[in-house]
């Protein structure tokens, strides 16, 4: 068995390919095909119409009413559109997108898919780039500008894998949810344990109970309604009666000490003026 060129594995029971040849047809047997999106410009081979006939399997051109997609390097976006409408749908599976080479035009319809499962812009880049080879600066601008809310889901028979992706984005958001609710009881909780710890130093301000404002190890009573300023200057205030008690102590310690001894030089005077009035007696 020989797989197409560039054949690759999108999703369960959708594929990628190049345009298959009477080679590959024993291999898409084996796939249980039951659609084959052909997105080339140009009429699938007589004998890929022939197989697809004797298996059963439906072809559908989004680019047959085109008349100017041979001038074009890129999908119009009825194409694209129309493709992502066929994918969505479990009906229509195993499913094989396929354009001339399986690059760029494949490459175009499955970024844009990628686009709608959530994928980053540098991954949905590097899958096309993979099986391009080389990069279309107009394909890449398609992708990352295309408007994932032109697709319409069906509510009665979306595809498997994309049921499973709502399931899991759901859950995720609901976990997130979750865990957000948890974290912010958790900090009420941890919140309410630390305001009894704190006790008075908590902060809080109360009607007709003024404010207080700490200095050292005392406080200042402050009035409801002052401002800025006057707490400064009470403040202030408050700390020079603090400083002038200080001294007041420090001198009251002093006059319980004894009286301190005179300097050298005024002892030195007195002994002069003693001899002094000795001599002048003497006389």
């Amino acid at each position: 068995y020989y797989p197409p060129q560039n054949f690759g594995m999108v999703e369960e029971d959708l594929y990628r390919s190049s345009a298959p040849t009477s080679v590959n047809f024993p291999f898409l047997d084996t796939l249980k095909l039951k659609t084959i999106i052909y997105l080339s410009p140009d009429d699938p081979s007589d004998k890929l119409y022939q197989f697809c006939e004797e298996q059963h399997i439906a072809v559908i051109r989004p680019t047959e009413d085109v008349t100017t997609q041979s001038k074009l390097m890129t999908l119009p976006e009825e194409a694209v559109i129309q493709s992502l409408d066929t994918l969505l749908d479990s009906r229509h599976y195993p499913v094989l997108v396929s354009c001339q080479l399986g690059r760029h035009k494949t490459g175009m319809v499955i970024g844009c898919l990628r686009k709608l499962q959530g994928w980053s812009l540098s991954s949905i880049f590097a899958e096309y780039q993979r099986y391009a080879g080389k990069t279309r600066v107009q394909n890449e601008q398609f992708i990352e500008l295309f408007d994932r809310d032109l697709v319409l889901i069906p509510r009665e028979s979306p595809a498997v894998w994309f049921t499973r992706l709502r399931e899991t984005q759901h859950w995720i958001v609901e976990s997130k949810q979750s865990s957000k609710q948890e974290q912010e009881q958790q900090q009420k909780e941890e919140g309410v344990e630390k305001g009894d710890r704190t006790g008075e130093k908590q902060y809080k301000e109360r009607p007709n109970k003024g404010k207080r404002e700490e200095v050292g190890r005392k406080e200042v009573s402050v009035p409801q309604g002052v401002g800025k300023g006057k707490i400064a200057e009470l403040v202030e205030k408050k700390k020079g009666i603090n400083v002038m008690e200080e001294e007041a102590g420090e001198e009251s310690k002093w006059s319980l000490h004894p009286q301190r001894p005179l300097s050298t030089t005024a002892s030195n005077a007195q002994y002069s003026t003693g001899a002094d009035c000795d001599s002048d007696t003497k006389r």
